[in-house]
């Protein structure tokens, strides 16, 4: 009998720049020209929550805002055969998490695999910081994660469970009037080899996708041609990544999870 799949996916975040991990962005803020924030729908949330239905995985979207345009991802969803429905809650709130994993349980049964998708880029030159700028980020960005992997990880059954956290290559190249978004990236990084090896032993496995610049309809308008341009100089294969690839970035741990494996810890790069 083939194992029902319940994945848990918050909300969304835009990308910005660059190839491999290694790699690094043209010396420009024209990616951080604007608050960037998503929901699960649309953009990367939803090439998400699409592919996952997809191969059978029932998906609770969370949202904060876009009500709207998240019912209409559960309702495609559901029109395709599939089993999906969404939820408010602010990832940055604990309370807010607890009620979000609990609405999975109560919904779906159980809950095998949580994606930390939610996240928040504000760009701002060093002098123009404050503490709100600061504390914004970090509230979603970082306690969110550990906020959410918290209550999932408490709701987990014996036979454990996957978190797949979504980053970015700015956690590790990061770019000029990001400091603090590149930092809560970094951060990110840093949780998931954590968590990795706390929570091995009970056989929850924990791993990151950090994607470079993905093309979603925001994106697309948002950033100038000449920068696009710049940064296709920089990767592989001469192009911009897009939201379908991003799920296919962590499809190997979601196999391993339904089957066995030992990968944790590890952060894969996502580029055009």
């Amino acid at each position: 009998m083939v194992k029902r799949k319940i994945l848990w996916l918050v909300t969304g975040l835009l990308r910005h720049c660059c190839s491999r991990l290694s790699a690094t962005c043209p010396p420009s803020t024209d990616l951080f020209n604007h608050r960037k924030r998503t929901g699960a729908s649309r953009g990367i949330g939803a090439a998400i929550a699409r592919h996952l239905a997809a191969q059978g995985f029932a998906v609770l979207i969370n949202y904060k805002t876009k009500d709207d345009e998240a019912d209409a991802v559960a309702s495609d969803i559901l029109r395709t055969g599939g089993r999906a429905v969404s939820f408010k809650a602010d990832m940055s709130s604990d309370d807010n998490a607890k009620a979000l994993v609990d609405f999975a349980i109560d919904k779906f049964g159980r809950l095998d695999v949580l994606v930390n998708n939610a996240g928040l880029a504000v760009g701002r030159s060093l002098v123009e910081i404050d503490a709100d700028h600061v504390n914004t980020q970090i509230a979603l960005n970082i306690a969110g994660v550990l906020f959410a992997s918290k209550h999932a990880t408490l709701a987990f059954g014996d036979a454990g469970g996957a978190i797949i956290n979504i980053s970015s290559i700015q956690g590790v190249s990061p770019i000029p009037g990001g400091a603090v978004y590149c930092a809560t990236k970094a951060a990110v990084n840093a949780i998931t080899v954590s968590l990795a090896a706390e929570l091995g032993p009970r056989k929850i496995r924990v791993n990151a996708v950090a994607p470079g610049l993905i093309m979603t309809e925001k994106m697309r308008a948002m950033v100038p041609e000449d920068a696009k341009q710049e940064i296709m100089k920089d990767t592989p294969l001469g192009r911009l990544g897009t939201p379908e690839e991003i799920p296919i970035g962590f499809e190997r741990d979601l196999r391993h999870f339904a089957v066995i494996g030992p990968a944790c810890g590890n952060t894969l790069g996502a580029f055009g």
